[in-house]
């Protein structure tokens, strides 16, 4: 693996890849879980993809927790595979009983999602199901992402609600530039808590796109909006830069793509939003080109690219 992955080009770097493929052949799961990330990694073809499932869906057959997880994603976003939603969800479960904490916040958020209000038996059951996943993440690992699903889980119960919010306001007290500061800003505007919200979203607008979004919103009835999206544009602030490349991408192309590939670099989400405007553009090209820059995000933890994987 160290050749594979800071080792010199070359012989040496090419019997680390035969080394770790039949140590994978005997069935050795952590060898296994590497190779396939490799030949994820290269991927020049179909097939390549295919195989690397294959290695995966061989580790997650030895009870490897992170390999269930992995493999709910090939899953998920048919990578090297069909489709299978469902599938994927009983591998996170599975993944998650195994003791994996960020299986179990995943897959907290599958049941969250699941909640649309109807059928309020089912859909409480839903919820319940999500809450439990999220408090044995939050358990295990203490996570940001397990105690947000958590305090989440908890403003859609009546009874818990307020519970839910002070965590909610305590999490992004505790990290002022998080998806959960974002949460509560929004949360403060719906409740007409307009200056608190406010304050909120601008401390996390620096590196939340979404942040940043929620605060042109809030202001698009006046020029301050096109003001504060031209200043962070000036300063290289990544939100800001996304949000421009996504508006003006249709009469500035060539900035858009140079703009959001050079993100990519360091932020993930930058080559996600390029992937969704490209397949919008349509064509095979673009269409192929977007699917690799969600495969690259999302390798790299990006949730909004694989979602994108999985609806496209």
């Amino acid at each position: 693996r160290v050749l594979l992955v800071g080792g010199p080009a070359g012989r040496e770097a090419e019997a680390g890849v035969l080394t770790l493929r039949r140590a994978a052949e005997t069935g050795h799961a952590p060898a296994q879980i590497a190779y396939s990330g490799w030949l994820r990694g290269r991927a020049r073809e179909p097939k390549d993809l295919v195989e690397a499932f294959d290695y995966m869906a061989k580790a997650a057959k030895q009870d490897s927790g992170y390999a269930l997880e992995v493999k709910a994603t090939y899953l998920q976003a048919g990578i090297g595979c069909r489709k299978d939603p469902q599938r994927a969800e009983r591998d996170l479960r599975h993944a998650a009983w195994l003791g994996r904490a960020p299986a179990a916040v995943r897959y907290g958020y599958l049941r969250l999602k699941a909640v649309t209000g109807e059928e309020r038996y089912e859909e409480a059951n839903r919820l319940d199901q999500a809450h439990d996943y999220f408090l044995r993440a939050a358990r295990q690992s203490g996570s940001l992402e397990a105690r947000l699903g958590l305090a989440l889980c908890r403003l859609q119960m009546p009874r818990r609600a307020p519970e839910g919010l002070k965590a909610l306001a305590q999490l992004a007290e505790e990290a002022p530039t998080s998806k959960a500061a974002t949460a509560y800003g929004r949360r403060l505007l719906a409740q007409g808590e307009f200056a608190a919200g406010e304050r909120v979203l601008e401390r996390a607008a620096t590196h939340r796109t979404a942040a940043f979004a929620a605060l042109l919103a809030r202001w698009r009835s006046s020029d301050l909006a096109d003001r504060m999206l031209a200043a962070g544009v000036v300063a290289k602030q990544p939100s800001a830069l996304i949000l421009a490349a996504r508006e003006r991408f249709a009469r500035e192309r060539s900035w858009a793509v140079a703009t959001l590939r050079e993100l990519g670099r360091s932020r993930p989400q930058a080559l996600s939003a390029l992937g969704e405007l490209l397949w919008e553009e349509g064509g095979s090209k673009s269409r192929d080109a977007a699917y690799r820059l969600w495969l690259n995000a999302e390798s790299r933890g990006n949730e909004s690219a694989r979602e994108s994987l999985a609806k496209h």
